[in-house]
C-alpha cells in the first residue's frame, strides 16, 4: 500500500517489513503477526509503523487486526503524529471510533506542538469529525485542552476562520468560550485575520462569535477597528480593484444599450403599408403590450447609457465616492437588464397574443421574472445568513471596495 500525503506530511517511506504488512491481505498479516509478532512494532524512517499505514490508508479491517493482536499499537507515534491524529486530519471517523473501541486514552495524545485531534481535524477543516469528538462523552476532554501555544481548540477554529466548526464548537455548552490565549479570547484572535472580511464565511464567523461573546466585551470597538483597517487596505488595492470592475461593468452596459436603440427601430409587428394616416405607424401602436415594450425599452437603454457614462468618473481614487459609484451603477445596471427583459416580454406578447395567447404567456412569464430571480440567486447565501441570525448579522464590511 503506497501511502503519499504531501498535506500531512513528507512522503511515508516505508521499511520492507512495514510496507509488506501494508499490502497484504488480512488472513496473510494475520499469519506473519502470528509467526512474527516484531513486525507489528517494525518502523520507517520515521518511525512510522504498519498501524498507523492502516489508519492512514483507511484500512479498517487491517487497522482492527493489529488492534486485536496488540491494543497498545494505537499508543506509537510517528515523529509526528499518532493513529488518532491521522484519522482525525483525513476526516477517518471509523478509523477513530476502532481506536477508542479498543484504547480508549488514544484519543488524548498530542503532537510535538501539544495539539490534540480535534485540534487537527480543526486545521483540516475537517467538520464530520469535529462533530463526532463534539458527541463522543469519552473525548470531551479534548474540548477546552490548550496547545503548547495556549490555543484551544476555539480559538484555532476562530484562527482557521471556518463558520461550521465554529457553530458546532459553539453549539456545545462544554466548550468554555471564555477561554483566553494569554490576554487574548477567540474574537480578539478572529479579528487579527482581517484580510478575509470581505468574504461571507468571515461575516458569519464574526456573528457566531458575537452570539457567544462574554458579557462586557467591546464588540462595537472591535469592528470598528476592524472596518478602519479594511478600508485602508482597499485604498492600496482601488485602482486594480475599480479597473477590474468597471471594465465588466461598461462592456455590459454598451451591450445592452446596443441592442436597445436597435430594437427602438426594429418594431415589433413592423409598420403599416396601407395608404391612409396610419401609414408607416406602428402596426401594434394601439396594443397595451407595445406601449408597455416602448416604455421598457426606453427605461432600459437610458439605465445603461447612465452606467456608460458613469464609468467615466472611476478614475477617481476617493474611496467614499467609489463606494458609492459602485453602488450606484449597478442597481443602474439591474434596472437596465431587468427593463429589456420586460421589453423583450412585451414585444413578444404583442406579436403573439393575438394568433396565440397561451404561447404568448409562456415566453412571457420566465422573461419577466429572469431579473428578479438572478438577484434572489445572487443575494441568496446573504439571505440565508439574515434568516439565520436575524439582525444581528452585520454585511457592512462586504460593501468595501
Amino acid at each position: 500500500m503506497l501511502l503519499l500525503f504531501p498535506s500531512i506530511q513528507k512522503p511515508l517511506r516505508q521499511t520492507k517489513s512495514s510496507a509488506r504488512i501494508s499490502c497484504l491481505s488480512t488472513s496473510i498479516v494475520e499469519t506473519l503477526l502470528r509467526e512474527r509478532p516484531e513486525l507489528a512494532k517494525a518502523q520507517n524512517d520515521h518511525g512510522t509503523i504498519a498501524l498507523v499505514h492502516a489508519a492512514v490508508g483507511n484500512k479498517l479491517e487491517m487497522l482492527r487486526l493489529h488492534l486485536r493482536f496488540d491494543p497498545s499499537l494505537a499508543y506509537v507515534m510517528n515523529q509526528q503524529f499518532s493513529a488518532f491524529h491521522y484519522a482525525a486530519r483525513l476526516g477517518y471517523v471509523r478509523i477513530a471510533e476502532e481506536l477508542i473501541r479498543h484504547c480508549p486514552d488514544s484519543g488524548f495524545l498530542v503532537d510535538r506542538q501539544g495539539r490534540n485531534a480535534l485540534h487537527a481535524a480543526i486545521l483540516e477543516g475537517q467538520v464530520d469529525f469535529v462533530k463526532y469528538i463534539l458527541k463522543t462523552p469519552a473525548l470531551h476532554g479534548l474540548l477546552n485542552q490548550p496547545d503548547d501555544d495556549g490555543s484551544t481548540p476555539l480559538h484555532l477554529a476562530a484562527e482557521t476562520c471556518n463558520p461550521e466548526i465554529l457553530r458546532a464548537l459553539l453549539a456545545n455548552e462544554r466548550v468554555d468560550r471564555a477561554a483566553l490565549k494569554g490576554r487574548f479570547s477567540a474574537l480578539d484572535i478572529f479579528f487579527d485575520r482581517v484580510e478575509p472580511a470581505k468574504t461571507l464565511k468571515w461575516n458569519e464567523a464574526y456573528t457566531l462569535l458575537l452570539h457567544a461573546t462574554i458579557p462586557g466585551l467591546a464588540t462595537g470597538d472591535i469592528w470598528h477597528t476592524a472596518e478602519k483597517r479594511i478600508a485602508r487596505e482597499a485604498i492600496c488595492q482601488i485602482q486594480s480593484l475599480t479597473q477590474r470592475y468597471t471594465q465588466n461593468t461598461s462592456l455590459t452596459a454598451i451591450l445592452i444599450a446596443t441592442v436597445t436603440f436597435a430594437a427602438a427601430f426594429t418594431m415589433p409587428g413592423g409598420f403599416s403599408s396601407d395608404e391612409g394616416p396610419d401609414e408607416g405607424l406602428p402596426i401594434l401602436a394601439k396594443k397595451a403590450a407595445f406601449k408597455a415594450f416602448l416604455i421598457s425599452d426606453t427605461i432600459a437603454m437610458v439605465a445603461s447609457l447612465a452606467v456608460s457614462f458613469l464609468c467615466i468618473f472611476a478614475g477617481w481614487e476617493d474611496i467614499d465616492f467609489l463606494l458609492h459609484y459602485r453602488a450606484s451603477t449597478r442597481k443602474l445596471l439591474w434596472c437596465a437588464i431587468a427593463a429589456m427583459s420586460v421589453a423583450f416580454a412585451s414585444a413578444m406578447f404583442a406579436v403573439l397574443a393575438p394568433g396565440n395567447l397561451w404561447l404568448a404567456i409562456l415566453i412571457s412569464l420566465p422573461c419577466c421574472a429572469l431579473p428578479f430571480l438572478t438577484y434572489i440567486l445572487a443575494m441568496w447565501p446573504l439571505c440565508k445568513l439574515r434568516l439565520r441570525y436575524g439582525g444581528t448579522f452585520r454585511p457592512d464590511l462586504l460593501e468595501q471596495v
